[in-house]
């Protein structure tokens, strides 16, 4: 099992990053190793991801919490990974908003060994990425 929390400034307003990290669809564009996450209903999506070895992984995720334009929260209910996460937006002056990540996981004891951690790997490093890589996401599409 491993988890990490992480945070960073981005220079936008709680309301659009909000909106950014519901559109699901698009997180392969700033998260890596995700090659895809389709929504099955508002609550709801189908991930994959892929090892260097081009194993590919899936499980379904849940959001579990919703307040609007400040948390997020998941937890998969089924697959080959057990994760569950929770971002948190904090308004700071002159439009700026701390985004605080944390994110968990375990491999299925059915992956073959090492396969897990081969896609999510220093968790510290993973989730620090994935802050940076949405940053630069969210400056781009604004």
């Amino acid at each position: 099992m491993s988890q990490s929390t992480k945070s960073i400034n981005i220079p936008m307003p709680a309301t659009d990053l909000y909106e950014l990290l519901l559109d699901v669809e698009n997180f392969h564009e700033f998260w890596p190793y995700v090659r895809s996450v389709e929504p099955i209903s508002r609550h709801k999506s189908y991930w994959t991801m892929s090892a260097s070895d081009g194993t590919l992984l899936y499980w379904d995720e849940k959001m579990t919490l919703l307040e609007e334009d400040s948390k997020i929260a998941w937890r998969s209910t089924g697959g080959d990974v057990v994760t569950s996460g929770l971002v948190t937006l904090e308004e700071l002056e002159e439009n700026q908003t701390k985004v605080s990540l944390t994110l968990h996981f375990e491999p299925d004891s059915s992956l073959k060994e090492g396969l897990a951690e081969d896609v999510f790997g220093d968790i510290e490093y993973l989730v620090g990425q994935i802050l940076q890589n949405f940053k630069v996401y969210a400056k781009n599409t604004a």
